[in-house]
């Protein structure tokens, strides 16, 4: 969950964080992005950026695989069709 992001990296225990301590950042151009969470469960995202809607209205899910961002859409269809054929499987 993309949290925010800024143009400096920040400390440990900054304000922004508001408490939360389990904040970390990747590189995208010359932004440090924040992020909080991480799950191959996209429903289980949402229910996150739910849970920090109040301290992070403006968060969003992010999706990344093999270590590179890739697009939220992609990854949701990747979610679908996965689930999917587990489905099937059983």
């Amino acid at each position: 969950m993309q949290i925010f992001a800024v143009n400096r990296q920040l400390r440990p225990g900054s304000e922004q964080f508001k408490g939360h301590k389990d904040a970390v950042y990747f590189m995208d151009g010359d932004m440090f992005k924040y992020t909080i969470g991480e799950s191959q469960d996209y429903n289980e995202m949402v229910r996150l950026r739910n849970k920090l809607n109040k301290d992070f209205p403006q968060a969003f899910v992010v999706a990344f695989k093999k270590g590179r961002r890739i697009n939220t859409s992609e990854a949701i269809a990747e979610y679908v069709k996965n689930k999917k054929t587990k489905a099937e499987t059983k």
